[in-house]
């Protein structure tokens, strides 16, 4: 029989959500009641963009344009219902995507790496509706730092956010949330 080594910290951050999904299940039944915790888990599809060159501060130097790779993103909420209307949320999450310069301007080195971007955010999201209705919409912001990571350098900058989204009752003890962060 083959033995697999399971000490990466990808095994160990799915054990520690499995374990919290199993300890934080019973209260999915009583969800959206005041002092309720909610633990789950996402996945989603993040568009990417280009941002603009720019000045360098220090050299005075014309910098290019970047361009990011649309890519998938994965994460994980813990939520206290704060009040029947309003949750407040902590949020991770994860993408890993594919950074270059398209134009580089002469004598600059093409860019072409990957990046790992974690999000580290903590907002309230507002609920219309009561808790019993089988949909509800939501509104909210979001605070916190979003760290950039690319070979063995990482950089962390401040982050700020809104999102919009429904909440469908799919079963008793289940809810699927549909939003845009």
């Amino acid at each position: 029989m083959k033995r697999v080594r399971c000490d990466s910290w990808h095994f160990r951050l799915g054990t520690a959500l499995a374990l919290a999904l199993v300890v934080f299940a019973p209260n999915v039944a009583r969800a959206e009641r005041v002092g309720t915790i909610e633990v789950s888990g996402g996945g989603g599809w993040r568009v990417g963009g280009d941002l603009k060159g720019r000045k360098d501060k220090v050299t005075g130097d014309e910098l290019s344009d970047l361009h990011f790779e649309s890519s998938a993103s994965y994460g994980a909420s813990i939520g206290r219902w704060m009040r029947p209307d309003t949750q407040f949320e902590i949020l991770w999450s994860r993408q890993s995507t594919n950074v270059t310069n398209p134009k580089p301007y002469d004598g600059e080195a093409p860019i072409d790496v990957d990046v790992v971007v974690d999000d580290f955010l903590a907002g309230l999201l507002r609920y219309s509706g009561r808790a019993y209705d089988r949909r509800r919409w939501f509104g909210g912001v979001h605070a916190g730092l979003t760290k950039f990571g690319f070979e063995h350098e990482t950089e962390y900058r401040f982050a700020m956010g809104a999102s919009a989204g429904v909440r469908v009752r799919a079963a008793t003890r289940a809810r699927l949330r549909l939003h845009v962060l």
